[in-house]
């Protein structure tokens, strides 16, 4: 999928983190020792492994009952760890649980080299989720993965002062302090995305806050993006085709969001 060509673009964007992932319907065979199977597949790149908690089931619905409520009662109270597979350079990380992959890559303040663009980072992981279709095949029986919900997150930092704009609403639209000195703000803003038909088929959540670097005590602004819904298909290329517009709305929603001195900064073409 080509690139839109008037999807906003910037030489420098405060990216410092990017992260795509799918959901699907666990394999009713699936216990916790085919984990080693699973970091098998990738440990060639990533061969630092963390264990931590898992993420529960999330759907997003737009009726009166929730479907993550009625997946959970079906999944018992057996539950599975997650795991992160992690690179050399600590910059890319695969999480895995039994129902959930997806892929972080991480800005790395002591390692050079800008953000990679999605279209490398998408066919990376569109390779470690097909490996992953593959082992759940040959391992339990299953035709392909049931894949339910899509997701991707682009995590901004932005430092105030220093050389920068040092007040929160020359970056950002939607926050207005007057100038205010301020000890902490927070907000975030949820809206529908719909098909051509109209029907809803996800959110683009926004999420801003004041964050306080432990190293060096720098105030900055971390934005949060992300669009999680259900692909039309429970296939590959669904989820795929879901993520690569979810790319679209997410820059788009950036940009709108994003005040024209920041453009500047940043290096809007």
């Amino acid at each position: 999928m080509e690139r839109p060509f008037d999807l906003p673009d910037f030489e420098n964007p405060p990216l410092s983190e990017v992260a795509l992932g799918v959901q699907f319907v666990p394999p009713e065979k699936y216990s916790q020792i085919y984990a080693k199977d699973v970091w098998d597949l990738y440990r060639r790149e990533y061969p630092i492994l963390n264990q931590v908690e898992p993420i529960p089931p999330t759907f997003e619905t737009f009726g009166s009952r929730s479907m993550a409520e009625r997946d959970i009662s079906l999944q018992g109270d057996v539950t599975h760890d997650r795991y992160w597979f992690i690179s050399e350079d600590s910059k890319d990380l695969i999480q895995f649980q039994s129902d959930r992959l997806l892929h972080n890559w991480r800005k790395v303040p002591s390692k050079e080299g800008r953000y990679p663009r999605f279209e490398s980072i998408i066919e990376k992981y569109e390779r470690e989720l097909r490996l992953l279709e593959d082992l759940y095949c040959s391992s339990f029986g299953e035709g392909s993965l049931h894949l339910t919900q899509c997701e991707a997150t682009y995590i901004n930092l932005i430092p105030l002062g220093r050389n920068a704009p040092e007040l929160p609403e020359e970056w950002i639209k939607l926050i207005s302090l007057n100038g205010a000195d301020f000890e902490n703000f927070s907000f975030s803003s949820a809206r529908v995305i719909r098909r051509e038909d109209g029907a809803p088929s996800g959110r683009c959540i926004v999420e801003c806050r004041n964050v306080i670097s432990p190293s060096d005590s720098q105030t900055s602004i971390e934005l949060k993006i992300t669009v999680r819904g259900a692909p039309e298909t429970e296939k590959m290329e669904s989820a795929i085709w879901f993520l690569y517009n979810a790319r679209n709305e997410i820059v788009r929603t950036f940009a709108s969001v994003t005040t024209e001195v920041a453009h500047k900064r940043w290096e809007r073409k």
